[in-house]
C-alpha cells in the first residue's frame, strides 16, 4: 500500500514529493530508482513500474524486436537500456531484419550510444546464465545473422556439444558454464534455449542527469532517446 502511495504521490503531485528531482535524491539508491521510474514514465507518457532489475516500461510499438525498457542510475551514470534480440523469437525477428541491424549499428556511432552482448540462456519465461562473450559486438552480430535460422531449443544429450561451439566462437568463456550447470544440469530441465541477445544503451554522465532533471529537461531527452531506439529497431 505504501508502495502504491508514493507511485501516485510522484505521478500526480510530484511538487510535493521528496523525490521530484534527482539532485533532491543525493545517491540514495531507493530514492534514485523511484525518481527514474517517474522519469521513464514521463518519458514515454504511460506507467512505468520497478521489477526484479529495476525502473522498466514495456515497448508494444515494437515489432517482436524488443519487449521493455530499463532506466538505470548509478553514482556515475544514468543509462535508457533497451534490450534487442532477449528471446529466440526477438532474435529471429531482429537478426532477419537488415534494416533494423544496420540501422542499430548506426545509432551507436553516436559517442553517447553503446552496444553490448548479452548472451544467455531461457527456459519457459526466465533467463539463465548469462556469459561473458569475448568476440566483439560486431563479429556476434554477423554470426547470429547467419546461425538465427538453424538456431532453437537445445536438448540435454547436445548440450556438451553445444558449448563446444559457445567456446569455439568466443560466445561464452570456460567459466559461464558452472552457473549454466547450475540452472540445467543439475535440474531436470530437458532443454535449454539460447538467447542470443544485445544491450543497447544512451547514458548521461551522473552530474550531467542531475542537472538536466533540475531543470526538467531529463524527461524529454529520455523520450528521444527512446524514440531514436524503438526507429532503429523497427526498420523494415
Amino acid at each position: 500500500m505504501l508502495e502504491d502511495f508514493l507511485a501516485y504521490v510522484e505521478d500526480h503531485f510530484a511538487e510535493l514529493g521528496p523525490y521530484r528531482t534527482l539532485g533532491l535524491c543525493g545517491r540514495n539508491k531507493f530514492r534514485t530508482e523511484r525518481r527514474l521510474r517517474a522519469l521513464l514514465g514521463e518519458g514515454v507518457s504511460r506507467e512505468a513500474r520497478i521489477d526484479k532489475w529495476g525502473p522498466t516500461v514495456d515497448l508494444p510499438e515494437l515489432p517482436g524486436t524488443a519487449s521493455r525498457a530499463y532506466l538505470f542510475g548509478s553514482d556515475a551514470a544514468v543509462e535508457v537500456s533497451v534490450y534487442p534480440a532477449d528471446t529466440l523469437s526477438q532474435a529471429r525477428a531482429f537478426y532477419t531484419r537488415p534494416g533494423a541491424v544496420s540501422a542499430v549499428r548506426a545509432l551507436v556511432q553516436d559517442p553517447n550510444w553503446d552496444l553490448y552482448t548479452n548472451f544467455h540462456f531461457g527456459y519457459t519465461a526466465s533467463g539463465y546464465a548469462w556469459c561473458a562473450t569475448t568476440i566483439d559486438v560486431e563479429r556476434y552480430i554477423e554470426i547470429w545473422q547467419a546461425k538465427i535460422g538453424d538456431t532453437g531449443a537445445v536438448n540435454r544429450d547436445d548440450w556438451d556439444q553445444y558449448w563446444d561451439w559457445l567456446l569455439r566462437e568466443g560466445i561464452a568463456s570456460p567459466g559461464d558454464r558452472v552457473e549454466f550447470d547450475r540452472h540445467f544440469t543439475a535440474t531436470q530441465r530437458q532443454t535449454a534455449t539460447p538467447r542470443p541477445g544485445l544491450k543497447l544503451i544512451r547514458s548521461w554522465d551522473r552530474n550531467e542527469a542531475d542537472a538536466l532533471d533540475g531543470q526538467h529537461l531529463l524527461s524529454g531527452e529520455i523520450a528521444v532517446a527512446l524514440m531514436a531506439a524503438t526507429t532503429a529497431l523497427g526498420t523494415p
